[in-house]
């Protein structure tokens, strides 16, 4: 069962923050398929199938995986999701392993606000670190975390043979909690 440092449901400029059901499945599934112009810079924005999120929400309670997915919400639409594994890669760490916001609701401080949320809480609860895997090529996710004080390289995953349209090389940034 997955222990959750962050709270099941919090609220943060005027959006609410709250653990993904099975029935947000479908909301999730297109908020990511409406980022997949990102493709050519960041593999993870293939074409997703409600599949995918179906089966981390169902099996989300049955695993040994300390980690929660969340919806970002107003009034009654999702603006985006993030997932966030707790004690990983090692103890007293956090690692967003995703952040996604609709391109209607980018560019609105609404990310920013919740990754400042989040290392609060985060660290109130004595995780020391946090931490992200961005994309080399995807400039607009490299700068956005570099401003939320992501800094300290972690490691850098190059690509086995250079290609010239290859996706894959990224860094994992660290920022101190503590």
């Amino acid at each position: 069962m997955s222990v959750s440092v962050l709270p099941s449901e919090w609220f943060v400029n005027n959006v609410t923050i709250r653990q993904a059901t099975i029935h947000d499945a479908q909301s999730i599934t297109e908020i990511k398929n409406a980022c997949h112009y990102l493709y050519s810079y960041d593999e993870n924005f293939y074409i997703s199938d409600i599949s995918e999120y179906q089966d981390i929400l169902l099996n989300h309670n049955n695993t040994e995986e300390q980690s929660t997915l969340y919806c970002i919400v107003t009034n009654t639409t999702t603006l985006g999701f993030f997932h966030v594994y707790y004690h990983y890669p090692s103890k007293k760490t956090v690692w967003i392993k995703t952040l996604i916001i609709h391109p209607h609701g980018q560019r609105k401080g609404i990310g920013r606000s919740i990754i400042h949320n989040i290392e609060e809480q985060c660290a109130v609860q004595g995780i020391i670190a946090s931490q992200i895997k961005v994309y080399l090529k995807n400039y607009t996710a490299l700068r956005f975390w570099l401003s939320c004080g992501y800094t300290s390289i972690i490691d850098f995953n190059s690509e086995d043979i250079f290609e010239q349209h290859s996706n894959r090389a990224s860094f994992v940034l660290e920022k101190s909690l503590a």
